[in-house]
């Protein structure tokens, strides 16, 4: 099974090496993935729905989860797994970006901005979790086009931080239900 994967992750990112994509599409890309570095565009959403909603629950959700994932997913799971990247696994791989000094499985980026994406989304019915999701997406597809990631890094980072989004949302759901921030006020 690990080794039909393997092989599809490699066909396919030889194959997006041997494609001449334009310019604009470079350019998209590395922006798009630069939003996901550190969590950035996480956080900076985040700090702003907190200060800027009403409801702080979606925002505490999604830095939660944005936390909970980056512990999880780069400090054991990416230990774990060790796998290397795909230029460190391909002969003649063309980087648009330089090399990154981490494992490659699963995709930190992908994870930590579907966590903090879906945190927020499962808390909300705000049209903003519709957004966030895109853009989660978006930055998973961008670490694949920019050969940082395979597709299966990528996918399973993605489907990682549902996960850990929807158990974020769970535990800020709880906190509020048993009084949260009111009970702590009366302190």
């Amino acid at each position: 099974m690990f080794e039909a994967i393997d092989h599809f992750d490699k066909t396919v990112t030889t194959w997006l090496n041997g494609i001449d994509f334009p310019d604009v599409l470079d350019w998209f890309f590395k922006v798009i993935t630069w939003l996901g570095e550190f969590g950035f565009i996480w956080i900076l959403l985040g700090v702003l729905f907190l200060i800027t909603f009403k409801d702080k629950k979606p925002a505490i959700g999604m830095l939660l989860a944005l936390a909970m994932c980056f512990l999880l997913n780069d400090l054991v799971f990416k230990q774990i797994f060790e796998r290397v990247r795909p230029y460190d696994a391909l002969d003649d791989i063309k980087l648009i970006i330089g090399k990154q000094h981490s494992f490659s499985f699963p995709s930190g980026h992908a994870a930590n901005g579907m966590a903090a994406a879906f945190g927020f989304f499962c808390l909300t019915k705000s049209n903003w979790r519709w957004v966030l999701v895109t853009l989660a997406v978006l930055i998973g597809i961008s670490r694949i086009y920019l050969k940082m990631h395979y597709c299966s890094d990528v996918a399973v980072g993605l489907l990682l931080g549902m996960a850990v989004g929807f158990v974020a949302s769970l535990l800020v759901r709880g906190w509020y239900a048993r009084g949260g921030r009111k009970r702590r006020a009366r302190r």
